[in-house]
């Protein structure tokens, strides 16, 4: 897995050195980890979800990395449930169902690149992080830079701060570094998250309205608003999917706009294709809370993706085995500071008739004008911030 997120003229590449994940199956947390820093972490395990998403973001400020992952849909109402750490991920890997994922993150160092120098940045970079036991492969990064060869260009027409890809492909270990990094593992990883900002060759997302709620206690920032729909979906699985999506979306708009206790004077109902949100979180200085709790505890419920049986039997038809990611929140943990981008979920096809899976979100620049509704809002919300009264994890 390797992590794309752009800043104007440069891609942050984040390559992994621990992958976790959390799954829920019959009503039990199995925990799966793989990677360098494996030992570190389960070493001194967590017994719960909550103190999970704690000690994870004090190791990641302390180790000063940058993470990205998912926390699923059922992540809040879990929280407090025990953890059972697995030393052999081959034996519940036919037991993952799509809707059993709970949390899933992956960490890394960061490097940074210049846009036009992608693909030999790339090359560099991979040769490098071969040697520093970083999870990807040659064929890996072939298919990524097909899939995201134009969406420079077209980050740049659109009125966005940055865009965040998450693409899933089949990506297999160096069986030089298997000792390395993965003890006991002895079968190729199939299922991880290569995330790259930029490249639509596959969908078409642009911007139409937004709508933002702040709050300057926690530091949180959501804007929510609606995309033009994209190009090259898979019909059967993701026309049902996203409308449930803009359905639920407007739904938690209204949750938290009802939360903080404002009187919004623009009409929630004028959004009624809402289809992403965009989250940020900055973490104060000496603070005692933990961001990755904070997101868990404001993502209540599916944000994305539908739980009709129908919809997720169409998607597991495409995908040929039933595991697929269908609700929650995209985040981008680093150093100090967490984004979450709640966003659509799509299925499609490869050239290779392999089976593709995109996470697309995005959020607005910060020079961005303004409506007088959203600047009304963001006063609001900022005025009242004492009124977000949710539990929040500490770090002791």
């Amino acid at each position: 897995m390797w992590i794309w997120h752009t800043e104007t003229k440069y891609i942050r590449c984040i390559s992994p050195l621990l992958s976790i994940e959390v799954v829920n199956i019959d009503g039990k947390l199995k925990v799966i980890t793989c990677g360098t820093f494996k030992e570190s972490i389960c070493s001194n395990a967590p017994t719960t979800l909550s103190q999970l998403l704690v000690a994870l973001d004090k190791w990641l400020e302390a180790q000063s990395l940058t993470a990205s992952g998912i926390i699923g849909y059922e992540c809040k109402s879990l929280l407090n449930e025990k953890l059972d750490w697995v030393t052999d991920s081959n034996l519940i890997d036919q037991q993952i169902q799509g809707e059993s994922v709970v949390f899933v993150m992956q960490a890394g160092n960061t490097e940074e690149i210049c846009a036009k120098n992608s693909i030999s940045s790339i090359d560099s970079i991979l040769t490098k992080d071969e040697k520093n036991n970083s999870l990807i492969n040659n064929q890996t990064v072939v298919e990524v830079n097909k899939v995201v060869t134009h969406g420079l260009e077209l980050r740049q027409k659109l009125d966005i701060d940055h865009l965040v890809v998450s693409v899933r492909f089949p990506v297999y270990i160096n069986p030089d570094l298997l000792n390395d990094l993965v003890n006991g593992v002895k079968t190729p990883i199939h299922q991880k998250f290569l995330i790259k900002s930029d490249n639509w060759n596959l969908i078409s997302c642009t911007p139409e309205q937004f709508i933002s709620i702040a709050d300057s206690k926690l530091q949180v920032q959501i804007l929510a608003g609606t995309y033009q729909q994209g190009k090259d979906f898979d019909k059967t699985s993701l026309i049902n999917e996203h409308l449930s999506a803009r359905n639920t979306l407007r739904s938690l708009v209204e949750d938290v706009v009802g939360k903080l206790e404002l009187i919004v004077d623009c009409d929630l109902l004028a959004f009624d294709k809402i289809t992403h949100f965009h989250s940020a979180y900055e973490k104060p200085y000496h603070s005692d809370i933990s961001m990755l709790s904070t997101l868990a505890h404001l993502t209540p419920s599916p944000a994305t993706g539908t739980q009709d049986k129908h919809t997720q039997f169409a998607i597991q038809q495409i995908e040929s085995r039933p595991r697929g990611y269908y609700g929650g929140c995209f985040f981008l943990r680093t150093p100090g500071c967490l984004e979450s981008l709640v966003s659509i979920r799509s299925i499609f096809k490869m050239e290779n008739s392999e089976t593709g899976e995109m996470i697309v979100g995005a959020g607005l620049k910060k020079s961005s004008s303004l409506s007088s509704e959203t600047v009304e809002i963001i006063s609001k919300a900022t005025s009242t911030a004492k009124l977000l009264s949710v539990q929040l994890g500490n770090l002791q």
